[in-house]
């Protein structure tokens, strides 16, 4: 059985014994995932909305379906003839005061890479025939269907609703598929959360994790590996700016720039153990620019201003990361040197005087501490 894991953003394949092995890695958030008859991986970007394709070794777009789509790619399929039937989550699911909506559409993408809504007035179209989420069709025409709330964990439904097996499993089943070496759709494979594993599918609230890792497409793994690589170097190094703020503020808000410093002497050998891992790096005036596989910017700033913020660093869990950020103290002197920067771009410079209000407000004690522009700043907003 092939399928998806969203939160590791790979392509695993589950034999009959239960090995199971990583077939592709990709630098997205999946969802919409197929193969053709010859074989070929067909998988969507879910948030970019973008169709891609396994060839040469590579991965390659094929659609960009993000005009015809809204949101986040759902389910899909790939049919005899190598084309993608893939659905649309179509409205922001993370919001919790969002409602799903009946304006889903299904897209049809031929494997030219040309693309058309097929089917649309769907509610929330999660699952189709043959899918390996949540049902699929045996030889005989009947569907089984994966029930993770139900008392029966699968249950096999012919043409007319009736009812022909109940499977029970001990843990809550997700997804079911027919495979396997025995006669061709005879065996099925469950999708089952374990408790040691991280959920294929979330219910409930997010964590903050998930919903950072939501936000950048990935991010969360970009920033653990750069902590990951810091701290196995042993430098002496924390996060600066919106990461910190985060922190120290009563509402965390997502921010896609990871700014932090490392001590002074130790700034190449930082460049050399995030180049160690995988990181693109771009160097400039100021700071090194680091890139990973998400939509997250870390930038290493080299200024002599921040020289001291690692050594009054403390531990701090941000959007479910355990990582090392600048004191509050610091914090705030950080975000006010960034306003006062005359080169600033204004959206900038009007988020830096946000975060100072943020910090203000969840500790009120900072205000005694605010230089006069500063106040009068506050004042104007």
């Amino acid at each position: 059985m092939d399928l998806i894991d969203i939160h590791e953003k790979r392509i695993k394949t589950v034999d009959p014994s239960g090995c199971v092995a990583t077939v592709l890695e990709v630098p997205f958030i999946p969802n919409a995932f197929g193969l053709t008859p010859e074989g070929t991986i067909v998988v969507g970007d879910a948030f970019h909305r973008k169709i891609y394709r396994k060839a040469a070794g590579k991965l390659e777009q094929i659609a960009d379906i993000g005009s015809l789509t809204t949101f986040c790619l759902s389910d899909g399929i790939v049919d005899a003839r190598g084309r993608l039937y893939v659905g649309d989550i179509g409205y922001n699911f993370i919001d919790p005061k969002a409602e799903p909506v009946e304006t889903c559409v299904i897209v049809l993408v031929g494997q030219d890479g040309g693309a058309s809504v097929v089917s649309d007035k769907l509610f929330f179209p999660n699952g189709m025939v043959i899918t390996p989420d949540g049902i699929c069709l045996d030889a005989d025409g009947a569907v089984w269907c994966a029930n993770p709330e139900g008392t029966d964990s699968v249950v096999r439904v012919r043409e007319g609703g009736e009812i022909t097996d109940r499977i029970q499993v001990a843990t809550h089943a997700y997804a079911v598929m027919l495979g396997g070496a025995a006669a061709p759709g005879s065996q099925s494979f469950t999708g089952r959360i374990r408790q040691a594993h991280r959920t294929l599918r979330t219910i409930g609230p997010m964590t903050g994790r998930q919903f950072y890792d939501w936000q950048t497409a990935g991010g969360a793994d970009d920033v653990m590996r750069m902590v990951d690589a810091l701290e196995r170097a042993e430098l002496h190094w924390c996060a600066i700016g919106g990461i910190a703020v985060n922190h120290w503020a009563a509402e965390p808000m997502v921010t896609r720039d990871v700014d932090f410093v490392v001590a002074v002497e130790e700034i190449a050998r930082a460049v050399a153990a995030l180049e160690a891992v995988g990181f693109m790096v771009e160097r400039h005036e100021w700071s090194v620019n680091f890139r990973g596989r998400s939509q997250v910017s870390l930038q290493l700033n080299t200024e002599d201003f921040y020289r001291d913020f690692p050594a009054r660093a403390v531990a701090a869990d941000v959007h479910g990361i355990l990582l090392r950020v600048a004191s509050l103290p610091d914090t705030l002197a950080g975000k006010i040197k960034a306003w006062r920067t005359p080169e600033r771009r204004t959206s900038k410079a009007i988020k830096d005087l946000g975060d100072i209000a943020r910090l203000v407000e969840a500790h009120p004690q900072l205000a005694a501490m605010l230089p006069a522009d500063v106040i009068a700043a506050l004042d104007r907003a």
